[in-house]
């Protein structure tokens, strides 16, 4: 048995329901509060982005043609915008990625918070958690406690799984996840 799926499904309803890479921590706070997560959730949840990759449009965005000193986002740290420009050169291939955390990019771990206190947060939506003085207080505890932040990833992973579940009659389970029963 598994959860009730909707009876449609849109890249645009998707994205709708999703903070953007590019948030500032304000947008990204409303955002979070509007699905009734709390600002340590958004934290919390942010913390994901300790594994994966990202394409490198998101990287170029801010070493390439910003407005700022050599074209770079001045909140972005100088030696990793370099590092950035070398994984991703100009002109961009279509699958070239980066990854999300520059030091342990396929391990689980708080890396990705002391990256932050590094300005080598990859995404805008990264830095913009340390402008703001509560995001950046939880941004501090995790990259010095790496088990306060496990403890709270798992609780904010099921607050999150509880977000417009359907039930009764609504929606279907799926006989195979990728494409609708009818």
């Amino acid at each position: 048995m598994g959860r009730r799926d909707g009876l449609r499904s849109t890249a645009t309803e998707a994205s709708s329901n999703l903070p953007s890479t590019f948030s500032n921590a304000a947008s990204l706070i409303q955002t979070f509060s509007s699905k009734g997560l709390s600002v340590r959730d958004l934290v919390t949840l942010s913390g994901a982005h300790s594994i994966g990759n990202a394409h490198c449009t998101f990287a170029a965005r801010r070493v390439y043609n910003f407005n700022g000193p050599n074209g770079i986002d001045p909140t972005l740290n100088s030696s990793y915008a370099l590092k950035l420009r070398k994984m991703c050169p100009q002109p961009l291939l279509e699958h070239s990625r980066v990854p999300l955390d520059p030091l342990t990019p396929m391990v689980f771990d708080n890396k990705y918070y002391e990256d932050l206190l590094e300005m080598n947060g990859l995404f805008i939506s990264d830095a913009a958690l340390l402008t703001d003085a509560g995001t950046l207080a939880i941004v501090t505890e995790y990259a010095r406690d790496q088990s306060a932040f496990f403890g709270n990833f798992v609780n904010s992973m099921l607050k999150m799984g509880r977000i417009g579940v359907l039930t009764g009659q609504q929606g279907e389970i799926r006989r195979h996840c990728s494409a609708f029963n009818s």
